[in-house]
């Protein structure tokens, strides 16, 4: 026993009087403006991903920079004999701490970080160390700042200018659903 309730009747073509109206999904602009679409929609979804990939790739390089700058300032410093609250302060940024344990090492004890800390003295090259570390930080991280600055700025408008252009050629590419006669072609807007 077959439940299922009848088909309506189809819709009669009015150009024809003898085909039928039938469903179909069809293009909203005529062929070279989907070919222009295509030629929109592709390339803007692969700019897109180069741009995102840019981006993530500008982040990366900067913060890998910065922390290559301080393993090597760091490296440099114990090869030279710093003391450690001083390659600590250095590391951190801190430049009055890194001041006053230089100017005040030599002559008293000094605390730092809870604990008292003696020392006969530090030599003019130990100074020098300390202060080409400090420089090498500093510009490591300005350079990388502008670089991810510069770089990030243009993988945004890249990926900016890719979306606009995805957009565009979707609205190319787009299709519509129509009712077609079966015998004479004729499309009907099915909306």
């Amino acid at each position: 026993m077959n439940t299922r309730p009848p088909l309506p009747p189809p819709i009669i073509c009015k150009i024809c009087d003898r085909g039928a109206l039938r469903s179909r999904m069809r293009y909203r602009m005529s062929g070279p403006v989907v070919f222009i679409g295509f030629f929109f929609l592709i390339p803007s979804v692969l700019g897109i991903i180069i741009s995102a990939l840019m981006l993530s790739g500008v982040l990366t390089s900067g913060v890998s920079d910065v922390t290559g700058a301080r393993h090597e300032a760091i490296a440099q410093m114990r090869a030279n004999d710093v003391p450690e609250p001083i390659i600590a302060a250095v590391v951190a940024g801190d430049d009055q701490t890194v001041d006053r344990l230089m100017s005040t090492w030599p002559n008293e004890p000094i605390e730092f970080n809870g604990r008292i800390i003696t020392s006969s003295g530090l030599d003019e090259a130990t100074r020098s160390w300390v202060r080409d570390s400090q420089e090498k930080i500093r510009a490591s991280a300005t350079a990388s700042g502008f670089g991810v600055l510069f770089g990030g700025g243009f993988a945004i408008a890249l990926g900016v200018a890719s979306f606009v252009g995805g957009l565009v050629g979707w609205l190319l590419v787009m299709k519509k659903r129509v009712l077609q006669c079966s015998v004479c072609g004729a499309i009907v807007n099915a909306s």
